[in-house]
């Protein structure tokens, strides 16, 4: 339900019109994670690799400048008004921006 109801909805609506699963989520969140400096520890844990150099590996290559900007652009595409809010009120003190 989450897939059909909410994820394809919200691609479609950002423009994606390949298929896009719960996998692409996950590796959604991981990478913007990854990103806006996460520790990798966390990312790990949350993703449970077993270990914090398969995710390394696996999302440290996704965050150059480019990436980073495409990556923010998706996330405003998903993101209600309400959701952006809650996100920037949880943001660690440390990453945001002044």
């Amino acid at each position: 339900m989450l897939v059909a109801n909410h994820l394809q909805p919200a691609a479609r609506k950002a423009g994606i019109s390949g298929q896009v699963g719960f996998h692409t989520l996950r590796r959604t969140l991981a990478s913007a994670l990854v990103a806006n400096g996460s520790n990798i520890r966390l990312v790990q844990e949350l993703l449970r690799h077993s270990n914090p150099l398969i995710t390394l590996d696996a999302y440290a290559r996704s965050t150059t400048p480019a990436k980073i900007e495409a990556q923010g652009w998706v996330m405003e595409q998903l993101l209600t008004e309400d959701s952006k809010a809650a996100l920037a009120a949880a943001k660690p003190a440390s990453t945001r921006t002044m």
